[in-house]
């Protein structure tokens, strides 16, 4: 009667424990939410910045976290044609690669007449 109580009691506690694992993440309460929530992303941003602004061309850098992937818009100088932006973003986004190789982002050029409607 012990091990079968003890059995029971055992099988009781995992049912119960892993029902909320099967949940969708936003029904989830408790710790398990909260060991499955990426909402708080470490990423150099000052260092990124930095870096991107040195490069010729570039007046202004803006870096957002979007819950799914790091955005860094990019304000081209007024003399740089727009044929001229994806050769930009590639070098932006070499030259950052290299010194935060960890941390994947998205560059976005933005023409100079858009710059305000970008997230700060």
């Amino acid at each position: 009667m012990k091990r079968f109580s003890c059995i029971f009691f055992c099988l009781l506690t995992l049912f119960l424990v892993s029902c909320q694992r099967f949940e969708k993440p936003s029904q989830r309460e408790g710790l398990d939410k909260d060991s499955h929530s990426y909402s708080f992303v470490s990423f150099p941003e000052s260092r990124m910045k930095q870096v991107a602004m040195n490069i010729e061309g570039v007046e202004d850098v803006r870096i957002e976290y979007n819950q799914n992937k790091i955005m860094m818009y990019v304000l081209p100088a007024t003399d740089i044609h727009p044929s001229k932006y994806r050769e930009m973003a590639n070098l932006v986004y070499k030259k950052v690669n290299r010194v935060t190789p960890v941390n994947p982002f998205h560059v976005v050029i933005v023409p100079p007449e858009k710059w305000m409607e970008t997230p700060y």
